[in-house]
């Protein structure tokens, strides 16, 4: 949901220009904060997170999706999707982990992942730690992970960041603030019942995130207008295990 690639925003200071020191050392332009790049090493473990379908060869893609089916098993909560009024594909769009818990559980809905254009949204379930740090410490700390996350899948989008919306999640000095103050308000249902998420963006590409009951939900959605926008609980993921088969057909036979 991305156009041609950008760089990703600097995780201190959340810059966007970079000073280039040789082939796979550079720093940000704004905070000096250093960046080394590696040959990416296939295989991962099991604290990284699952990533989305994004490839053409269908057997990875259905190796990805068996080992997100067991993750959504195994999780303590239940994850979110659209309601009936999204009448497309749905798949299985990515799982995380920390301290093997199952943390985070996304639900896809598109037709087609790697076109820019058509529509698409992500809708994703996040549990707070339960160790380490206090519940609402913990809590505090996810979401400033999330708005972070969002502000930059919103610079890599088509459109331009506004400096008050990047000064707000990555504030410059140690009083973090509000990271979500430049955002609007919106009511999106779930479960039928209306909750008031802070949203950035417009009817063309837009994120938005809450609290609900005890797990925290992001969405990013892509050509869909919030009005559209009514979650439920899934329970049964059929749909979205026939989705995922389907994903990978059309990346095989060459449709994205």
């Amino acid at each position: 949901m991305v156009s041609e690639r950008r760089q990703s925003l600097c995780p201190r200071c959340g810059g966007s220009t970079y000073d280039r020191i040789d082939d796979h050392h550079g720093r940000c332009s704004e905070c000096g904060l250093g960046w080394t790049s590696q040959p990416l090493v296939l295989g991962r473990t099991k604290s990284q997170e699952t990533p989305a379908p994004a490839m053409r060869d269908a057997a990875p893609i259905l190796d990805i999706a068996a080992h997100m089916q067991g993750a959504f098993a195994d999780a303590s909560f239940s994850p979110y999707g659209l309601d009936d009024r999204w009448q497309g594909t749905r798949w299985l769009g990515g799982t995380g982990s920390s301290d093997n818990e199952i943390t985070r559980l996304e639900l896809a809905h598109g037709e087609n992942p790697w076109d820019q254009e058509s529509s698409q949204v992500r809708v994703q379930a996040l549990l707070p730690p339960t160790v380490s740090l206090d519940a609402a410490t913990n809590v505090a700390v996810e979401f400033d992970s999330l708005t972070r996350e969002q502000v930059n899948r919103f610079w890599m989008a088509p459109g331009t960041l506004p400096d008050d919306v990047r000064r707000a999640a990555f504030p410059p000095g140690r009083d973090p603030g509000d990271a979500t103050a430049p955002w609007d308000d919106t009511e999106i249902p779930v479960d039928g019942e209306a909750v008031t998420f802070r949203k950035l963006g417009g009817e063309r590409y837009w994120v938005a995130q809450a609290r609900h009951a005890e797990v925290i939900i992001g969405i990013e959605a892509q050509a869909w207008s919030p009005a559209l926008t009514g979650l439920v609980t899934i329970d049964d993921l059929a749909p979205y295990l026939a989705g995922s088969q389907l994903i990978a057909e059309r990346g095989r036979h060459g449709l994205a």
